[in-house]
């Protein structure tokens, strides 16, 4: 595939642009990772409801099982991942005292 950022006179590989031709998560740490995650799948499920309502929307209506629950499985990860760097950010402050 090529890419041509913004400012480009040609088109080139992502790789020969390096960071200009780059995917927005390659630069996130784990937990801009997860949050993004978590932001991905909240706008997906949600449809017409409040986003302030819902922590997790309910499935859509017109949305299989399956679907809704592999949604719920990125979800649930996202929060682990998270869980996971709050234990670590916490290990580590205890540390220091």
């Amino acid at each position: 595939m090529l890419f041509r950022p913004l400012g480009a006179a040609f088109f080139a590989s992502r790789h020969a642009w390096g960071r200009r031709a780059a995917y927005a998560s390659q630069f996130l740490d784990p937990i801009g990772r997860a949050w993004r995650t978590k932001a991905k799948v909240k706008a997906a499920l949600l449809g017409s409801e409040d986003p302030d309502e819902w922590d997790l929307p309910p499935k859509p209506k017109g949305m299989r099982w399956a679907t809704y629950e592999r949604w719920v499985a990125k979800y649930d990860a996202a929060e682990e991942m998270l869980d996971t760097q709050l234990i670590l950010a916490a290990a580590r402050l205890m540390k220091r005292l």
